[in-house]
């Protein structure tokens, strides 16, 4: 939903009420990380559903919900880690887009 405002891109962790709303096409590229398992939906058929559409790349990570905040039980700095460089390649390219359409 985010992608509707004027924004280059957007990533998002844990995104469970993505499923709420897999019939939307993101505006923009979209990054999108989750545990490889959830108690409240089953993670790979919502993968499924958002995989193979314009703009999205997901990502399941094998941990659990949590994994990214240091504060939280199931905190893991290597999927920490893992993450942050998958984000900081992913605001590179959109960089490098938006470079080539403002000198083109």
């Amino acid at each position: 939903m985010c992608s509707e405002f004027e924004v280059d891109g957007v990533i998002g962790f844990y995104g469970s009420r993505i499923r709420d709303y897999v019939e939307m096409e993101p505006g923009c590229p979209t990054l999108l990380f989750f545990p490889e398992s959830e108690r409240s939906f089953h993670v790979p058929d919502l993968i499924d559903k958002l995989k193979n559409k314009k703009n999205v790349t997901v990502a399941a990570i094998h941990a659990d919900h949590g994994f990214m905040n240091p504060f939280f039980r199931a905190y893991s700095r290597k999927d920490y880690m893992e993450c942050m460089n998958k984000c900081l390649k992913f605001l590179k390219q959109i960089d490098e887009t938006d470079s080539t359409i403002l000198s083109g």
